[in-house]
């Protein structure tokens, strides 16, 4: 299977078995043409990039599809001043029901 410039809206238009398929594909083509590469018979060098990118662009879009709203990771030293922030309003909120009590 020869896959040319694959854009991400066309790849997002796929179903997810479709494009493990066309992952599958792509991968045994990188491999003949690494083979290639390797005994000297490749024309197109420029093919090996394009379909590492369109394999990539395709995990890609698989992962969006299992992760939609991944957000923004936090850094160690902001989960531990997330936290530390949560620990001081629990215990703000429990004094103020003690006083209430």
């Amino acid at each position: 299977m020869v896959v040319i410039r694959v854009k991400a809206n066309e790849i997002r238009d796929l179903s997810t078995s479709v494009i493990e398929t066309h992952i599958a594909d792509l991968k045994k083509e990188m491999f003949q043409l690494r083979f290639q590469a390797a005994t000297g018979q490749l024309a197109n060098s420029s093919r090996i990039r394009e379909v590492r990118k369109t394999i990539a662009r395709m995990k890609t879009i698989i992962h969006e599809r299992e992760n939609p709203n991944p957000g923004r990771k936090l850094s160690k030293k902001a989960r531990n001043e997330k936290a530390l922030k949560e620990q001081k309003r629990t215990a703000f909120m429990s004094a103020q029901k003690n006083k209430e009590a």
